[in-house]
């Protein structure tokens, strides 16, 4: 509540200033927190995530990132990532937890926020099929050489990890969810296309069932977005060191 209270103060004074470009981002950005408010998951618009961003950088710059408003802020950011670009979270609340701490202190409300966040985005959720719909569980690790996938779960929120259980599941009966960090692996594939993306890392967003194939965003900007065929595409358990 702090944080639209915020944004309020700042759609009145960057009107005062002519600023129409920040006015739209500042009214992105309260309509994105009361969504967040309100328990909504739905992905915005790639447009409407980059100008959030584009406005935290802008008053990160402005006000410096020690400033209590643009941690919380940037915590807003990070739960947003948390659906776009698990990767993106995972940087961006790494660096708030050690500023919270730094400002606010180990055991502040802000700080124990951030760090609950920080774990959350490392966590790598799928989707395993069933009879009765798909079903949500967290991906721990790859076994047999990535033929198999273990799972714990099923998740569900609040989540109770003490009453879920672990399984063993066929590597190809798992969904990776949108926003999931990604590794490509596409040894013994001798097109150029493949040998450019072998070993990079992105998100997954879209799945294509009838194809057969993720649509990665690559960290990599040069490599833009490609349709990478599923037993080409890993989940990404632990970021490579910043």
């Amino acid at each position: 509540m702090e944080a639209l209270a915020y944004f309020e103060k700042a759609r009145l004074r960057y009107e005062e200033l002519g600023n129409e470009q920040a006015v739209a981002m500042v009214d992105t950005a309260v309509d994105t927190n009361k969504n967040m408010i309100a328990g909504s998951r739905n992905l915005m618009s790639e447009e409407r995530f980059k100008n959030i961003e584009r406005f935290y950088e802008e008053e990160k710059k402005e006000k410096g990132e020690d400033n209590a408003y643009v941690i919380q802020y940037g915590l807003n950011l990070a739960g947003m990532c948390l659906y776009m670009n698990k990767m993106k979270a995972e940087m961006l609340l790494t660096k708030l937890v050690n500023t919270s701490r730094r400002v606010h202190g180990a055991n502040h409300g802000i700080t124990r926020q951030a760090m609950s966040e920080l774990q959350s985005s490392k966590e790598r959720r799928i989707l395993v099929p069933s009879r009765s719909g798909a079903i949500e569980f967290q991906a721990l690790r790859y076994e047999e050489g990535g033929a198999k996938c273990i799972v714990q779960g099923p998740v569900e929120e609040p989540r109770n990890v003490d009453g879920e259980g672990k399984l063993t599941v066929a590597a190809n009966h798992v969904f990776i969810l949108h926003g999931s960090p990604v590794v490509c692996q596409c040894l013994g594939y001798s097109t150029r296309s493949n040998r450019e993306i072998d070993g990079k890392i992105g998100v997954a967003r879209s799945f294509d069932g009838k194809r057969g194939c993720y649509e990665v965003r690559f960290e990599d900007e040069d490599l833009g977005s490609r349709w990478v065929k599923r037993e080409n595409v890993r989940i990404l358990f632990e970021l490579p060191p910043p």
